[in-house]
């Protein structure tokens, strides 16, 4: 008889959950706690959420050929028209060839590109007062048209958001991001041309270009330029142009080998368009030391440029010096240098060492740099030298925008290919209109 009372309150509890759980279900379903999937269409968020583009392997390189394109918007979100659309056939029919931007192979043919299409996105619906809806965070939004576009929140309800040297700022203050964001947004430079000395090593942004000789010969020339915020491919930002501004925030990431003497100390030139820092770690006393100098013109006192600058150019400078946390420094490590958000920071294997105010947050010098770091000291240790710009986000002028109540201020990652909040063309892009997506990674493969 007790077996039977045993199994019968087994059964009662079984069902009860059972239940429970469907009206758990359906009141989740209620108020709109679940997830959407949606379908990138443009080059708005690029590099980080990529959109519909065209891929091919470089001939001449062997490196990865990407054009981007847009495609009209599709209110079902996940469908889009592919290979079938206009966008699609009209770039079938008009580009013949595409350009490396590694080698500056530009005879690539157009032909044999694979058509990609955008992202597929995580995105949960949830009400607006969702913890998902904040500064930075991705969000689907309707625009003016009730078309859905995917764009990044900046400004909030009520503030005053403006946006200076590339850099937002709300209600008169820098809005400086998350540590992780500037990494995962970045672009990288590309094409580079390194130049290593007995004491130093120099990364340039390049332009690469072709023309042939006299005797019919082909030879390839390297031109530095300077590097700026322009989308690889014109955009027209709804029918207002976003002008080509001079960036000033960059991120070098490099393996160092820290093995043997003198690979305990790390020395890095830093360029902000009118000083040059000097960033000096030391795995041993485990500290890291800054010290900066005016340019005029591109140059220091000396006469030197800063690709030429030397220890004796910092000498009178005062140091600031941060103790840096514990870090295993040996072998080869994974290093990054940044200038970004009006701070330089050091980092090893996503480590951060240190973090100081450049102080230059406010300041209007704008300078076209081509090389904005160099590393001293025994070049041969660093391999695998990459640069990445950060995200500028450029304004037709210098105004600001106050977000209307019930609305959000956002802009799209890939600045001058993105129609958004600073463009009276978007409109509105109402709190009871986004659905934020779920995580930046979430991207389904």
């Amino acid at each position: 008889m007790r077996d039977r009372t045993v199994v019968g309150a087994g059964a009662i509890l079984a069902l009860g959950a059972i239940v429970f759980g469907f009206v758990f279900c359906v009141k989740r379903s209620e108020h709109g706690d679940r997830t959407t999937v949606f379908r990138v269409q443009s080059r708005s968020m690029e590099p980080s959420l990529l959109g519909p583009r065209f891929e091919l392997t470089c001939p001449e390189c062997g490196a990865s050929v990407v054009m981007s394109i847009d495609l009209a918007p599709s209110e079902a979100g996940a469908e889009q028209g592919g290979e079938t659309s206009p966008e699609v056939q009209a770039f079938r029919e008009r580009v013949r060839v595409m350009t490396c931007r590694r080698c500056g192979f530009d005879r690539a043919p157009a032909a044999s590109a694979v058509f990609c299409d955008g992202d597929l996105l995580r995105a949960a619906s949830v009400d607006s007062s969702s913890r998902l809806l904040e500064r930075w965070r991705v969000a689907v939004f309707r625009d003016a048209s009730g078309v859905r576009s995917l764009k990044r929140i900046v400004g909030l309800p009520g503030e005053r958001v403006a946006i200076r040297n590339g850099d937002v700022w709300i209600d008169g203050k820098l809005a400086r991001r998350p540590p992780e964001l500037p990494r995962r947004v970045a672009t990288e430079i590309q094409p580079t041309f390194e130049t290593r000395a007995a004491d130093r090593l120099l990364v340039t942004s390049v332009v690469v270009s072709r023309r042939a000789t006299d005797d019919g010969k082909e030879i390839v020339e390297r031109t530095p330029a300077a590097i700026s915020n322009e989308s690889p491919i014109p955009s027209f930002n709804g029918g207002a142009s976003s002008p080509t501004e001079l960036v000033r925030d960059f991120e070098i990431r490099f393996l160092w080998n820290a093995d043997g003497p003198g690979g305990e100390r790390l020395l890095a030139l830093v360029r902000r368009p009118d000083r040059a820092w000097l960033a000096d770690y030391s795995a041993i006393r485990r500290v890291v030391s800054v010290r900066s100098i005016q340019l005029r013109d591109d140059r220091a006192v000396s006469g030197r440029r800063f690709e030429e600058l030397t220890l004796d150019d910092f000498a009178d400078a005062k140091a600031t010096v941060k103790r840096t946390r514990d870090v295993v420094w040996n072998g080869t490590l994974d290093v990054s240098v940044a200038a970004i958000d009006g701070e330089l920071t050091l980092a090893v294997a996503e480590t951060e060492l240190a973090r100081f105010d450049l102080g230059d947050a406010e300041s209007t010098a704008t300078a076209a740099i081509s090389t904005p770091f160099a590393i001293l000291g025994d070049a041969s240790r660093a391999s695998f030298v990459k640069i990445f710009r950060d995200v500028h986000y450029s304004s037709s002028d210098d105004g600001e925008w106050t977000t209307p109540v019930g609305s959000y201020f956002v802009l799209g990652d890939n600045s001058s290919a993105s129609l958004d909040s600073r463009f009276p063309d978007a409109g509105e892009f109402r709190v009871e209109d986004a659905t934020p997506v779920a995580a930046d990674d979430a991207v389904l493969r």
